[in-house]
């Protein structure tokens, strides 16, 4: 671990950004072990000033997957609400999917994931 957290500060400093380590839906893997080692995984990445970490987590499971009193930055993404037809009309497109003649669910359009499921169900 540690190797590969020295490889990637020293890119990070000879590129002059942060190194990024992702993980996303960290809800939907092993919550006990998200917040048993989250803690542990932190003040390790923190030895490096060129590394960061991202990860990503639906809300209300971010209660369950990380411990009280963890001091982190956050974000909130709310999907496409308040783009679900213009989202929807760019996703159709781009997937070469005929627009529906008949009404759509639409507020289901704000959520990416729906839309990757669309996508998926598509393909046949």
């Amino acid at each position: 671990k540690e190797d590969i957290l020295r490889s990637l500060n020293v890119v990070g400093k000879r590129k002059k950004q942060r190194s990024l380590i992702i993980v996303d839906a960290i809800n939907e893997a092993d919550i006990s072990g998200w917040k048993k080692n989250i803690r542990k995984l932190i003040k390790d990445i923190r030895q490096y000033p060129w590394v960061g970490l991202v990860m990503t987590c639906r809300n209300p499971f971010q209660y369950l997957a990380l411990p009280k009193r963890l001091q982190l930055t956050t974000a909130w993404h709310n999907g496409f609400s308040e783009y679900e037809l213009e989202a929807m009309s760019a996703f159709f497109k781009f997937y070469r999917i005929p627009l529906p003649e008949i009404p759509l669910l639409i507020s289901e359009f704000s959520n990416p994931l729906f839309q990757i499921h669309v996508k998926r169900s598509s393909n046949g």
